[in-house]
């Protein structure tokens, strides 16, 4: 058990706790390539990559009494969107999932959810899993990165290849609405295609092409 001190708020706080890196060692990862996945009681996961637990030696897993009631939490993470709460279970991946994205062009970029963590925001969504609480990037910000045309279609497809095509147009008025969300599983990441009013058009994500 360690002791650290993080400001919270602009306040500093003292938390006790065990290291992530030590409850991830337990696990014996090939590399550090990959993410911990983390699931809380009431439906909200995030990931942390392995490089950060290895690399943060503040990040804990640390006992918190909130109203006469024990939790676990995650303390010190870089991203506050994994200082969670409620903590009830790990699982670690040997690889970071990624969505190939191609463009008019044939060129090829991956959309890797660990480089747009601080354009994420959560929302309960209806899941194959239940309702989950869940982190989603505008799709229309991804699509932004890699072409400056105004008009063209975006066409994303799934593992069972479904696919749905969402045009330009589209996006007028609710360009914050439509998101890919990131579903920690059993094993590794999925994605959806949603909005942010929790609706899944798309699970599975495996594709996107912009035309």
């Amino acid at each position: 058990v360690i002791e650290v001190k993080t400001a919270v708020n602009n306040i500093e706080r003292s938390y006790q706790g065990i290291r992530l890196s030590e409850i991830v060692d337990k696990s014996q990862p090939h590399n550090k390539d990959g993410l911990l996945l983390i699931k809380a009681g009431d439906g909200y996961s995030f990931f942390i990559t392995l490089e950060e637990i290895y690399s943060n030696v503040d990040l804990i897993l640390s006992p918190q009494n909130i109203n006469n009631l024990i939790t676990m939490n995650i303390i010190g993470a870089d991203s506050q969107k994994a200082w969670i709460r409620g903590v009830s279970e790990f699982i670690v991946t040997d690889k970071e999932p990624g969505i190939g994205i191609v463009d008019g062009e044939g060129v090829v970029y991956t959309f890797i959810p660990r480089n747009w963590q601080s354009e994420m925001d959560s929302f309960f969504m209806n899941t194959a899993l239940g309702n989950k609480k869940l982190q989603g990037v505008p799709l229309l910000r991804i699509i932004d990165e890699i072409i400056s045309k105004n008009k063209y279609v975006v066409e994303i497809a799934s593992s069972n290849g479904e696919k749905i095509s969402i045009s330009s147009q589209d996006f007028l008025f609710q360009e914050e609405k439509i998101r890919i969300f990131i579903l920690p599983t059993e094993t590794n990441i999925e994605f959806l295609l949603g909005n942010i009013n929790g609706e899944v058009f798309l699970s599975n994500v495996t594709q996107i092409k912009v035309k």
